[in-house]
């Protein structure tokens, strides 16, 4: 008879961690693509030019535009100074906000 192989207690730990990463880091792709659908529905481009939509420039950009700020100066304002987007193409990108009105009675 042969017996079953089981792990030491280690090992399982080890395990668990990995897939409870694996499952973090597919959970964050999904938002992430889920955030990039929802915008280019909006047909914003902030994705072209900012290469982490889940980032700190581009969180609080999107904060603002769930805040009610359609100004997209204003938006690109809050951009980092390290982002390699310019005021004028962030301004550009972001224009379709001040097109985007809240919908009433929405989920």
């Amino acid at each position: 008879m042969n017996l079953s192989f089981v792990p030491d207690a280690e090992q399982r730990l080890w395990r668990t961690v990995v897939r409870r990463k694996l499952q973090l880091t597919r959970n964050r792709v999904r938002l992430q693509n889920r955030v990039e659908s929802l915008l280019e529905e909006a047909h914003i481009k902030l994705s072209s030019l900012v290469s982490d939509l889940l980032g700190l420039s581009a969180q609080r950009m999107l904060k603002a535009l769930s805040d009610g700020e359609t100004n997209p100066a204003a938006l690109a304002a809050l951009a980092d100074r390290k982002l390699h987007a310019t005021q004028e193409q962030l301004c550009d990108a972001l224009g379709a906000c001040t097109q985007l009105n809240p919908s009433i009675g929405g989920c």
